[in-house]
């Protein structure tokens, strides 16, 4: 979802767009938003077995993204300062994402992690502010949520792993929810779970915002192209070429 944003906001401006990864290394992103942009199988591209149409595909898809300023960081080991430095050094920023929240390390620690994860927190929102920019935070959710029945597993701000200072410091909240995910953990196959689709309805559950009100957006999850989309978009057709 995050990279669907942040390749969304680099196509529209001319501002640098910045991607800490502490999880996935630069090829792996770069792999999936080719895919996500192209409408391309990313199975298929992981394998190479590409139609003479894909490759086409591929090459006006890798020159439109060329021409953005999206920027990725793969250091695993970063820190709220080392990314403010950056940041600064980078200027005319647009969109920071942080994926994730975790895996970061504070610039003061200690032997609370709860303490770490608000210190963290505090720091990227202080760093937000000092930008003017939006900063994009993914974060772990409790495996309590594993544990709920079937119709109360849509996480709720209670989830937020390791500390309240997440709910706190963050302007929006938004959780995604996926029904095939828990399918899955559960042993039913994900074909099973899209027999009768070419995408899952997936939700957009805006659980906190400090300037508007709360609520949930529907949005198609194409799971095959790693992408997100709008519901009123011909996701069927989409989703089917290729």
């Amino acid at each position: 979802f995050c990279m669907n944003v942040a390749t969304n906001v680099a196509k529209a401006s001319d501002k640098n767009v910045v991607v800490f990864s502490l999880e996935m290394s630069s090829e792996q992103l770069i792999s999936r938003m080719l895919s996500s942009e192209a409408l391309i199988d990313s199975s298929s591209m992981r394998t190479g077995k590409l139609s003479t149409d894909d490759w086409t595909k591929l090459a006006e898809s890798a020159s439109v993204l060329s021409k953005t300023n999206i920027y990725i960081d793969p250091n695993p080991n970063v820190t709220p300062t080392e990314m403010k430095s950056k940041l600064r050094r980078l200027g005319n920023l647009g969109l920071v994402v942080i994926d994730y929240l975790q895996l970061m390390h504070s610039d003061i620690a200690t032997d609370n992690r709860v303490q770490d994860i608000a210190n963290i927190t505090r720091a990227i929102k202080l760093m937000a502010k000092e930008f003017e920019i939006p900063i994009i935070l993914c974060s772990q959710l409790a495996r309590s949520t594993d544990k709920r029945g079937q119709k109360e597993r849509q996480p709720m701000l209670s989830d937020l792993r390791d500390s309240g200072a997440i709910e706190q410091d963050a302007d929006i909240v938004l959780f995604i929810y996926r029904s095939d995910y828990y399918e899955r953990k559960e042993g039913e196959a994900l074909e099973e779970a899209n027999s009768n689709s070419d995408y899952i309805v997936a939700e957009c559950n805006v659980a906190k915002n400090r300037h508007g009100s709360p609520g949930v957006v529907p949005l198609a999850w194409v799971g095959k192209y790693y992408k997100f989309m709008s519901i009123d978009e011909d996701v069927s057709n989409e989703s089917s070429e290729g």
